[in-house]
């Protein structure tokens, strides 16, 4: 736990890593995607000097997209991973609105003012008083041995 942090900040950190590795994967497809467009325009600078430097570009350009394209299957099954060690935790929280509220925030990835939107409540009812509650409701499941959370407490 880092120096001045609460339980709740540090399950909140703990849940956000989904969050991160998915904008690591679609920062990975966007340059895969810039990538491919290198490749099908034949060259990086758009300005070839012989057939040989041309088949080199194109080349070294198909292995770029290759290697974005490995990279970006590692970071989506390492997402994939993620994203099931919190939803075994959240799963395990026994108060259907606050599980909800857990699912609408740490896996689909919503906005605040969308969850409340989506579950009838206000904004600050979900961002004052129920993510509070979710995320004691974590901690007390993590301090009772009934889920494990992995990687900042340990």
């Amino acid at each position: 736990m880092a120096i001045g942090e609460t339980k709740n900040e540090e399950i909140k950190r703990w849940l956000n890593r989904g969050r991160a590795a998915m904008r690591e994967v679609e920062a990975l497809k966007t340059a895969k995607l810039a990538a491919e467009v290198r490749a099908a325009s034949g060259s990086a600078t758009g300005k070839l000097t012989s057939k040989r430097s041309a088949k080199g570009r194109g080349d070294g350009a198909l292995v770029q997209v290759l290697e974005y394209g490995r990279e970006l299957d590692a970071r989506i099954a390492e997402l994939d991973s993620i994203l099931v060690e919190i939803a075994r935790a959240i799963y395990a929280v026994e108060d259907g609105t606050l599980r909800l509220l857990l699912i609408n925030r740490y896996i689909l990835f919503k906005k605040w003012e969308q969850v409340a939107i989506d579950m009838g409540y206000s904004y600050t009812n979900v961002t004052f008083r129920l993510h509070p509650k979710a995320l004691e409701a974590v901690e007390e499941l993590r301090l009772a041995g009934k889920i494990r959370i992995l990687g900042s407490f340990e």
